[in-house]
C-alpha cells in the first residue's frame, strides 16, 4: 500500500490483540506442502533465547538514534539498534 515504509503498531495490534497475518506473507518459512521443516522448532528457540535474556537483563534503547528498518527476509535497523543492558542480579 501506500504507506508500506512506514512502521504502524496498529498493523500487529488491534484492540489490545495481535492480529494474525496470512501464513504466506512471510517469504521464509511459507505455508504450503514446501513448508520449513525447522519453523517450530526456530519460533520455539528464539522465544527460548529471548525469555532467558530478558530474565537475566533490563534493556533500554539509547535516545537520539535514527531508527529504521531494513527491508530483507529477516529484520534488523539499517543503522544497527544501540541498547543498554543492566543485569538484572537474577541466577
Amino acid at each position: 500500500g501506500e504507506d508500506c515504509l512506514e512502521f504502524k503498531l496498529e498493523r500487529w495490534i488491534k484492540d489490545g490483540r495481535v492480529v494474525r497475518e496470512n501464513q504466506f506473507k512471510y517469504v521464509v518459512f511459507n505455508a504450503s506442502s514446501r513448508m520449513c521443516l525447522g519453523k517450530k522448532f526456530a519460533y520455539t528457540q528464539m522465544k527460548m533465547v529471548d525469555a532467558s535474556f530478558l530474565w537475566r537483563y533490563f534493556v533500554e534503547v539509547v535516545d537520539g538514534q535514527c531508527v529504521v528498518p531494513k527491508e530483507t527476509t529477516t529484520l534488523y535497523m539499517k543503522h544497527g539498534l544501540l541498547v543498554k543492558l543492566k543485569p538484572r542480579g537474577i541466577c
